[in-house]
């Protein structure tokens, strides 16, 4: 959006120095603005991938804890070596 003001700052003509100037330190300031935010957003991104590395293990847990219950939940020997070799 700067370039089109300064595109048309000098299509009409040219512009005195303070308003080149003031252009300048919008410009200073609104990429300060950006990069300050982009810092405390960060944070925020490294919480979205714990929570997917959380959401993965308690996954595998719930999955190995139904495996384990199904074993301790069955009375017949055979069956319970076939579903501890398939465990493992």
């Amino acid at each position: 959006i700067n370039f089109r003001i300064l595109f048309e700052i000098i299509s009409s003509g040219g512009g005195n120095v303070n308003t080149l100037i003031s252009l300048a330190n919008i410009s200073e300031k609104i990429h300060d603005i950006e990069k300050t935010k982009r810092d405390m957003l960060r944070p925020y991104l490294m919480i979205g991938f714990i929570l997917m590395g959380m959401t993965g293990l308690t996954t595998l847990l719930v999955i190995d804890s139904l495996t384990s219950i199904s074993i301790q939940s069955e009375t017949d020997i055979e069956k319970i070596n076939e579903l501890e070799a398939k465990s493992k």
